[in-house]
């Protein structure tokens, strides 16, 4: 019955919200004891305030990223079950906040609130088969799927609503990274022997798979409201290319849109070939998740493999898995328990000699009290390396040794759901940073409680 409670406390959050952007005024959120605003107010306040001129914000905006990196051990876990019966129940309630509701659709929603309940009520909360890292990072990607694909574009329009607001004409380019998303869910090796190459690779194109899936039902989408004739003179052309080279069966694998599409609905022509292309996409990675294929060059593998104890093989395969996929399937390769500069140098060696075309950056993870205090003369001997010089991400103690080697950090927080790992406001806790330490990018770990507020779409923003 608890998280009935939080369900109806989200859904009363996100009313409250409403109400208050109809009212122009602050909304106060008694849990964080704080005021906050929204993306105009706060716009508002930098150029009333603070002096800040409509194109500093946008240029500083245009620079702006914020990784938020998804776990794969929150410190509350969800089964997927019962996260689309709360996401079905949150909906009945935020419907019943309508004012033109009849009571014949009252009534309706009452009925569907309980079955929902009871069903909920009804399903155990604990998986009692142990979870593999496929699993935890399907369960991730329900967050995308659910509510993230959805509330980051909306997000991004109120950006470009507040910049209009403030005298900003021009849009955020859509390739302006202002907010990406990354996952440890099936490469986080630490303490996890069940990690192994072969999960990160599966898990790799599972992703794949889901991404190319998303993006092509929202092509097809476009595609039925893209149907204007009228285009400038180069994407005609462009259409007449790819109408020509087209094969005649390439749509038989549809539902929408199987027959060719004609060349006077240029839209629809290019969109179709994007269409295709994700298609394929989807297809070659369902293809190597079902047979387990590898790409990896002959030249590329260790003749002496066998000879190496597990534990290196293990590392040496997860390298070739590395080599093997996309490189944008990968962010950085983060050493656990980081001591000194050779365990940063051994992983950009074993990157090269494994013939990873495009090296991973290496995040050295100091741990101990004493490698801590040993960091900022550990990381000077890096940057004194100068094709080291521009791979290289640290800590908060070594800000002056950065800019002294002209290094731009990117911090990396590891924030909970329980105020013991850091849980709370998240606005807040970019506030305590110490000054130079956030300069427009900001990389957080996503779990817990903190991980469930991409439930309620409202709320993800």
């Amino acid at each position: 019955m608890l998280n009935s409670a939080n369900l109806a406390e989200e859904v009363q959050i996100a009313y409250r919200r409403r109400i208050k952007k109809l009212k122009k005024g602050d909304f106060v959120d008694e849990s964080s004891a704080t005021t906050e605003s929204d993306l105009e107010e706060t716009f508002k306040k930098l150029v009333g305030d603070l002096n800040k001129s409509p194109e500093e914000i946008f240029d500083a905006l245009k620079n702006q990223t914020v990784d938020l990196v998804l776990t794969a051990h929150p410190t509350q876990s969800v089964r997927r079950s019962l996260l689309q019966k709360h996401g079905r129940i949150r909906d009945c309630l935020a419907q019943l906040y309508a004012k033109d509701i009849t009571p014949d659709d009252k009534q309706e929603l009452d009925e569907a609130l309980q079955r929902e309940i009871q069903a909920a009520f009804r399903t155990d909360e604990i998986k009692r088969t142990p979870p593999t890292p496929q699993d935890e990072m399907r369960a991730g990607m329900s967050y995308f799927h659910e509510t993230i694909w959805k509330g980051v574009p909306k997000f991004l329009r109120r950006v470009d609503t507040a910049l209009k607001n403030i005298g900003i004409e021009e849009r955020v380019p859509y390739n302006a990274p202002l907010i990406q998303f990354s996952s440890w869910m099936g490469g986080d090796r630490d303490g996890n022997p069940r990690v192994t190459p072969e999960v990160t690779r599966d898990v790799c194109l599972l992703a794949r798979m889901m991404a190319s899936t998303m993006y092509f039902y929202q092509i097809e989408d476009l595609m039925f409201e893209l149907s204007m004739w009228h285009c400038n003179d180069e994407l005609r052309v462009r259409a007449h290319e790819l109408h020509v080279n087209r094969r005649k069966d390439a749509a038989k694998h549809y539902l929408e849109f199987w027959k060719s599409i004609p060349p006077t609905e240029p839209y629809r022509v290019i969109l179709g070939d994007v269409r295709d292309k994700l298609y394929h996409t989807r297809e070659r990675a369902r293809q190597l998740l079902s047979n387990g294929t590898s790409d990896v060059p002959e030249e590329a593998t260790f003749n002496n493999l066998e000879e190496t104890s597990d534990p290196s093989a293990d590392v040496l395969d997860t390298f070739h898995v590395i080599a093997e996929l996309p490189s944008d399937s990968f962010g950085a390769y983060i050493i656990s328990m980081a001591t000194s500069p050779s365990d940063v140098l051994a992983v950009e060696l074993l990157q090269r000699e494994c013939h990873v075309k495009r090296p991973l950056r290496v995040v050295p993870l100091f741990e101990k009290l004493a490698d801590l205090e040993a960091t900022p003369a550990a990381v000077a001997r890096l940057f004194s390396v100068d094709w080291y010089k521009n791979r290289i991400n640290a800590q908060e103690e070594l800000v002056k040794v950065a800019k002294e080697y002209g290094v731009k950090l990117t911090m990396f927080h590891g924030r909970g759901g329980t105020v013991g790992r850091g849980g709370g406001p998240t606005h807040l806790a970019i506030l305590s940073q110490p000054p130079d330490t956030i300069n427009g990018s900001l990389r957080v770990t996503v779990q817990g409680e903190v991980k469930q507020s991409f439930g309620e779409e409202h709320l993800c923003f």
